[in-house]
Parts: C-alpha cells; structure tokens; sequence
C-alpha cells in the first residue's frame, strides 16, 4: 500500500470519533464518510505503521443503513453518524459497551438496551460554533474550513437567529467563536469569544439581540486549541438558571453541564433508584461539577460530599445548595483521589457516585476506593473504552450489577452508560 493508491474497503466499524473503519492486507484504514455497511473506494492520503487514513472517492454499495434524511449536516464535524440510520446508532453504541467491556475488562455482561430519544431535535443545551469572516457555523470535518450553518437540528431554537443578528454587528470581526447555552425555558446564554480583552461593543445590535438573549459574556481566549480562555466579562443580562429534576441550578459560562438535559434527566433519576439511597447513607459525589447529582441525592441521603478540581464549579455548587435549601452537602475542591486520601474517618462514605471526564478515573481514585470500600458505585461514563479499563480495577472487590447505556449524543459516535458495582 502507498500514499495515492485507490483501494476498495468493506468498512466493519467506526472508530471513537465517528470515522468509518476498514481492513485491507491487515492493516485498518480510517474513513471520513464511511459507514459501516458501505463498500467504498478510498485514496490513500496518510500511512502509518499500524494504520492509514483514506479519502472517501466512491460508495460502490451503500450500507443497508445509510439514509439521507439530514444529508445537508453531513459535512459538519458535530455530525459524525447523522448518515447512519438513528435505529442502527443505537444498536450500535450498546453493542460497543459490551465489546469495550469484554476486549478491556474480560467481562462478558448483558448490557441494557440503549434509551434512545424519541425527538433528538433541538437536544443540545449547549454549542460552539466558529466565525470566519462573515461566515458562523462549524468546521468542516477535518479541517479549519469554517461552513455557514443554514439549517438546524441538534442546535438550540434560536441558534439561526441569533447568527443573523450578530451579522448585522460591526463586533463581529473580533470574534472567533460563539457558545450558546439554552436552558427549561427557552432562555440563551450567548458567549463570544475574541483575542483581546477590549469590551466588545453591540451597542448596533443589542436591542435585538435582547429578544433572544438573556445574559451576554465576552471570553478572552488567545489559545485556538481551546474554545475558551479563563477571562471572562459580563456585557449584558443578570444571573442564568437551569432546572433539572425539579431543582435549580445556577450557570455561569464556566458551569460544566451535561448537553442533553433530557437524557440526563433520566441518568439521574436512574443513579438514585440504582443507589437505593436511605436516611443513614452517606454519600461520595466524585467529579460533582455543579453539585447537581450531589443536591439530589441530599434528599434521601444522610449527607454527602462532593469533589471536583475546578473552584468554580464548588463556587457554584455552594451557591446551588443554597438556592435549593440543602444543608447536608458539602463542597470540596482539589484533586479526588488526594482528597479522599484524606477523608476522616470518623465519616464512613459507603455509596458512590462517579461522573469523571473522557479520561477515566484517576488510579489513586481507583486506590482509595479499594480503601474506602463502598457498598455500591454508580459510574456514569462518557468513555467506553476508559470505563471498561476502571472497571477491570474494580472487579476483584466489586461485581457489575447492571450496565445501561444511554443515547446522550444521537448523531454522533458517542454514548452515556451507568453502571452499577456492588461490593462483593
């Protein structure tokens, strides 16, 4: 195989971020485009010694599973699946929780089917798209090409309309990025991101933007390798609230808040009926962001602490305890496996909550909770493949009492899955 070959693929597989993956002479070649199912024709642009990468020339035979219902997203990067047929995602992604589990884990376990979403429209609370010159939308898949969105369908309602107001603003030559967070009612937070912290002036265009617009941040970010910097400055609005599961939740433009608001909804409600809680537990919230799962669970539960790296994020989860009357949560912020290194002992945590990052749980977590001896641990994960491997190191104490995915992220390679270890 050489770089500029033409090779036929019967593509078997995705990789993480949605690629189509294919096999030829052994060796695995990653596709844009591609969908499993698909037989295709791919130029050979990169080789690697275990992979390639190939430029999607040619669909000789479809997949079964190919639609194209929402074609015209098929460019954007956000849309890796949005070809794939949603019955096939969801089939898909609960099939990759069990390969993860027993490729990573050398378990076998029946996995729960997948809860899909009736109506994936509008589901993301949460986006950022790029601005290039006149043009806002997203990049292209892979590359720096910014494409116009003219349509929506995971985005918030007034995605569309927000665009075209900032159109008309002399601002927009300083921005880079836009993040937009809606919330239950329907209110948008608008993030507009520039290179300098010069206030940026919407003096031309802010009585129109305040018809859709409930609060206005400007982000200083010079770094393109992330979507925001750490300065922030307040240009327009008062305070920004989010319900979830009958509680009230304060957003700042730092608060990490899962995307899919209904989804998550029902993760939740399942990660309390999973713990089972009662009056003499006490409960261990690692990764707790803003403290939501940590303020639900402080209703049945006889206290709870929750942990997280991010001091902004305890802020707001103080401030959340306080608007929802809680006083038997406690906030700690720092590094969680040197803070439950550091637990007294006098407090026996004996149920779980684990939400972390794509990257897992960190091995002095995995260390202290072999320690710590829990009764039961519901790990909400976002990361098969990382899932599986904490979970190896879990299962000598531990056994896997359920394992359900959820479609969090539909369109996308992605899934959401809540697993249940009880202490042997």
């Amino acid at each position: 195989m050489k770089i500029g070959n033409i090779i036929e693929l019967e593509i078997v597989d995705f990789s993480h971020d949605g690629q189509g993956v294919g096999k030829s002479d052994s060796l695995a070649v990653f596709v844009e485009g591609a969908l499993i199912g698909d037989v295709i024709k791919a130029e050979v642009t990169q080789l690697k010694k275990n992979f390639a990468v190939g430029k999607l020339v040619e669909i000789v035979k479809p997949s079964e599973n190919r639609v194209e219902d929402y074609e015209a997203f098929a460019e954007y990067g956000g849309y890796s699946l949005v070809n794939y047929a949603y019955d096939a995602q969801l089939a898909y992604k609960t099939e990759l929780i069990g390969k993860n589990l027993q490729r990573f884990a050398g378990v076998e376990v029946d996995v729960k089917p997948i809860v899909g979403m009736e109506d994936f429209k509008n589901y993301r609370n949460n986006i950022q798209l790029s601005v290039d010159g006149k043009t806002i939308g997203y990049k292209k898949k892979g590359t720096n090409e910014v494409v116009e969105l003219e349509g929506i369908l995971i985005e918030p309602v007034d995605t569309l309309n927000i665009i075209n107001v900032l159109k008309k603003s002399k601002a927009l030559k300083r921005i880079v990025t836009i993040g937009l967070r809606t919330n239950h009612a329907g209110e948008n937070m608008l993030i507009l991101v520039t290179k300098k912290s010069d206030k940026l002036d919407l003096s031309d265009v802010i009585e129109e933007l305040s018809e859709y617009v409930s609060v206005i941040y400007q982000n200083v970010n010079a770094n393109p390798r992330f979507h925001y910097g750490k300065e922030y400055i307040k240009i327009y609005g008062e305070d920004f609230y989010e319900e979830l599961n009958g509680r009230k939740f304060l957003l700042s433009p730092t608060s990490f808040f899962q995307v899919n608001r209904e989804q998550t909804e029902k993760i939740y409600d399942q990660v309390m009926s999973a713990l089972d809680l009662k009056d003499t537990d006490n409960v261990l919230d690692l990764y707790c962001g803003v403290g939501t799962m940590s303020i639900i669970a402080s209703e049945e539960a006889n206290r709870v602490l929750g942990v997280e790296i991010s001091k902004g994020a305890i802020e707001d989860a103080k401030s959340n305890a306080a608007i929802n009357f809680v006083e038997n949560a406690r906030f700690k912020s720092g590094d969680a496996g040197i803070v439950m290194e550091k637990l007294p002992p006098r407090v026996k945590y004996n149920k779980v909550i684990m939400d972390p990052p794509r990257s897992g749980v960190d091995t002095r977590v995995i260390e202290a909770l072999l320690e710590l001896k829990p009764e039961k641990i519901a790990y909400v994960s976002c990361n098969p493949t990382t899932l599986a491997r904490d979970i190896k190191l879990l299962l000598g104490e531990y056994k896997i009492e359920s394992v359900q995915p959820y479609d969090m992220f539909p369109h996308t390679s992605h899934v959401e899955a809540l697993t249940l270890l009880v202490r042997r």
